[in-house]
């Protein structure tokens, strides 16, 4: 279901309200990121996992149940001549929103959010069944400047009501205005997803792995490089697959003692997986204030 209805944000010192069609949907509370409670997953072994010499190559790693609590499956039925069914990964950021991939909303009839649970199976476009949750028709914003291919392949979802935070349910602090400027070369990063494996079968439980963040000098091809750009090596055995589109790009901060997402999958992810050319992901903090607007989180 693409948004394509008008939309009007309304700031009121510590309330903003969404009118759509001229209904108002209802008013958000103004917080800061910090003040959203983030899970302390980042616990002795997934932080000896970042400060490992060599970290894993492979991102063949069952992820078990809470251990990414910020990850979402989005299951849609795509209007182009005859349905087409896909599904692309997402991230939550506060308790009404979900961010995702402009280009995994494209031509959207059907939409259904899975949250709080690992295995794909459980949801399909139409339902779920599970130890989790689903929510159905999410308004879409699309990013507005989005080309269609790569730049500003960003989305968010607004849920039709409140995601009840829990053990297995949590959102993910993003980079803001205070990182545009930073490089995070050289950094190691954690990406999952439910897409294809390196087999090129399809994955039913998250999958993880993790795998070096690049500067855009080392990863220029012609075309691709955007200035919302990041980007993540070559020939590592760990890659975004097809399906993995609108997942989240995630390094671990010292400074917050928290997981951060600083990167969106886009569009055109490398079909040969793990591939031989580099990774690349919209970058966050580069439509942070189009993210403020929209949703008024301030981060």
């Amino acid at each position: 279901m693409a948004f394509s209805m008008q939309t009007i944000v309304i700031l009121f010192s510590a309330v903003f309200t969404i009118i759509l069609n001229n209904n108002i949907v209802e008013p958000i509370t103004f917080f800061k990121h910090e003040d959203i409670p983030i899970l302390d997953r980042a616990d002795s072994y997934q932080r000896s996992i970042y400060e490992m010499e060599n970290p894993l190559t492979s991102r063949d790693h069952d992820a078990s149940p809470g251990q990414f609590p910020w990850m979402v499956s989005i299951h849609i039925i795509q209007i182009d001549n005859d349905d087409q069914y896909f599904h692309c990964g997402g991230s939550i950021i506060s308790n009404r929103w979900v961010l995702t991939a402009a280009h995994c909303m494209k031509q959207s009839e059907r939409i259904l959010v899975m949250f709080g649970d690992v295995n794909r199976a459980h949801a399909d476009y139409y339902s779920y069944q599970g130890p989790g949750f689903a929510m159905m028709e999410p308004h879409v914003f699309s990013h507005p400047y989005w080309d269609g291919h790569h730049e500003n392949d960003i989305a968010l979802l607004y849920m039709p009501e409140d995601i009840p935070f829990g053990p297995t349910v949590q959102p993910i602090k993003l980079s803001g205005h205070m990182d545009t400027y930073k490089s995070y070369s050289g950094k190691q990063a954690l990406i999952m997803g439910w897409g294809l494996n390196g087999t090129g079968r399809e994955t039913v439980i998250l999958q993880y792995g993790f795998l070096p963040i690049i500067s855009i000098e080392m990863c220029y091809i012609s075309g691709y490089i955007t200035s919302d750009t990041l980007c993540t090596a070559a020939n590592t055995g760990v890659d975004a697959c097809p399906g993995d589109s609108g997942g989240p790009l995630i390094v671990y901060s010292q400074n917050y003692n928290c997981y951060v997402q600083v990167g969106v999958v886009r569009a055109g992810v490398n079909k040969d997986c793990p591939s031989a050319y580099p990774g690349f992901y919209t970058r966050v903090d580069f439509h942070y204030l189009w993210i403020q607007k929209i949703t008024g989180i301030l981060f």
